[in-house]
């Protein structure tokens, strides 16, 4: 919903994540996420003083479990990105030096975090920190590394709601339905999966489909997998597949692209 833009089903999702952190009676560091999530939704409806004041409440949640966390350093970053944009120059100034300090203190960070451009936009970065140090130990500077991984997210996004839709269907199908992702790993095995290949579809999950290929289809296998990822619907192929006790079984598999933008992010 961030990365639509969707700013009431933020808020929404940001509602339901307070209320379940209630019922839980989790800790602070959880209801500071669903108030830090909160403020990122009036940050995209422009209503930049209850953006501020839901991540300064964050803020402060997370300042009692500790002062020097990462948690701290990211809050207030997002609270000096929200005053940046609402006019208040000076505050947001501050907010950032605070976050220096603590990287001063760290002496190194990574994570992800949003910027927006010069044209407004809003993107994740995923960027590394390192703070210099003269030989007396005093601070001299900062190296910093981030990339823009806003087309990740996206397509991470894309595969999360194939992967729902999937699911739908695939829960109490016969045919074993398999979701991978471009590089080839499993993210998705129907239970039935159980009965064709005697394995838990929770076992394949994160391995590369090839580990369950025949050795002398494996070529095969990988040349239709080649074929789907650059947009190739391949039906009623023969190939044969091992069961975890050793032996072959001959599959008829269909393979097929899925698209987010005319972008292929699975098969």
């Amino acid at each position: 919903h961030y990365l639509r833009q969707q700013a009431d089903a933020v808020l929404t999702c940001a509602d339901r994540a307070a209320a379940h952190w209630d019922r839980a009676k989790a800790g602070s560091r959880e209801r500071a996420i669903a108030i830090r999530l909160r403020g990122i939704g009036h940050q995209l409806k422009k209503d930049y003083p209850a953006a501020i004041a839901a991540y300064r409440e964050a803020l402060e949640l997370d300042r009692s479990l500790d002062a020097e966390s990462e948690d701290v350093a990211i809050g207030l970053n997002d609270l000096a990105a929200a005053e940046q944009l609402s006019g208040d120059l000076a505050a947001a100034e501050e907010h950032l030096r605070e976050a220096l300090n603590q990287l001063a203190a760290k002496g190194h960070y990574s994570g992800q975090m949003t910027h927006r451009t010069r044209e407004g936009r809003q993107i994740f970065v995923e960027g590394t920190s390192v703070v210099l140090k003269d030989p007396a130990g005093s601070v001299t500077g900062y190296i910093s590394v981030s990339r823009d991984v806003t087309a990740r997210k996206k397509v991470e996004d894309a595969l999360r709601e194939s992967e729902r839709l999937y699911r739908l269907m695939a829960e109490n199908a016969v045919d074993v339905v398999y979701l991978v992702d471009v590089t080839g790993g499993v993210i998705y095995a129907s239970p039935s999966v159980a009965q064709l290949l005697g394995r838990q579809a929770s076992d394949l999950v994160g391995r590369h489909f090839s580990e369950y290929i025949d050795p002398e289809d494996l070529g095969a296998a990988k040349e239709r997998f080649a074929a789907n990822l650059r947009g190739a619907d391949l039906q009623g192929t023969v190939i044969r597949l091992l069961h975890a006790d050793g032996h072959s079984i001959v599959c008829e598999t269909s393979g097929r692209p899925i698209l987010e933008d005319g972008v292929v992010v699975g098969v």
